[in-house]
C-alpha cells in the first residue's frame, strides 16, 4: 500500500519518503559519510516544496547532529523524562505549590520501590523477641517539621 501512495503526487507521502530516508542518516559509520549522506539528502530534500524548510532547518543544526558521530550519545532519555513531566503538568491544570508539583514527578517519575524490604525495629520495645512485632521507621517526608514563627503559615 505504502508503494502505491510513495509514487503518487501527494504531498504527504513525498515528505514521508524523505523522512523514511533521512533515517538513514544515523546508521551511517563515521562523520564522513554521515556528510556526504547528508549533502545528497538535501540537495533532493531541497527540490521538494514540503519539506524544504526541514531540511533548512536539518542543515542549520548540522554541526549538532554530527557531534553524534563523535560521541555516540544523545539526550533522548532527557528528552523523555521532560515530556512524561510535563504530561503531568498539563493533566494537572496546574499545582497551588512547586512542592506539590515536585511531589507528584517524584512519585509518578523517580521509580520509587513502595515495598520495604526490611523492617527496622523500634528501639523501646519491653515485649520479648518473640511476641515483637516489627515497626517500620517513619518516612522522613512523614515527619512534621516544625514551623518557625516568622513563616506565617507558608511551607518552612
Amino acid at each position: 500500500m505504502f508503494e502505491r501512495l510513495a509514487f503518487s503526487r501527494l504531498r504527504t507521502a513525498r515528505a514521508y519518503y524523505y523522512r523514511l530516508l533521512f533515517l538513514e542518516f544515523w546508521g551511517q559509520p563515521d562523520i564522513e559519510s554521515a556528510q556526504k549522506f547528508f549533502a545528497q539528502w538535501y540537495h533532493e530534500a531541497k527540490r521538494s516544496r514540503p519539506i524544504q524548510r526541514v531540511a533548512e532547518t536539518l542543515k542549520n543544526h548540522l554541526h549538532g547532529l554530527l557531534t553524534y558521530f563523535r560521541h555516540e550519545i544523545t539526550n533522548a532519555v532527557t528528552e523523555a523524562l521532560n515530556g512524561s513531566i510535563q504530561s503531568l503538568k498539563s493533566a494537572a491544570r496546574g499545582f497551588r505549590s512547586f512542592e506539590y508539583y515536585r511531589t507528584r514527578i517524584l512519585f509518578f517519575l523517580g521509580r520509587l520501590d513502595l515495598h520495604p524490604q526490611e523492617s527496622v525495629k523500634c528501639p523501646s520495645t519491653t515485649q520479648p523477641e518473640s511476641r515483637r512485632v516489627p515497626c517500620l521507621a517513619r518516612p522522613s517526608f512523614l515527619v512534621q517539621r516544625p514551623r518557625s514563627p516568622l513563616s506565617c503559615g507558608s511551607l518552612a
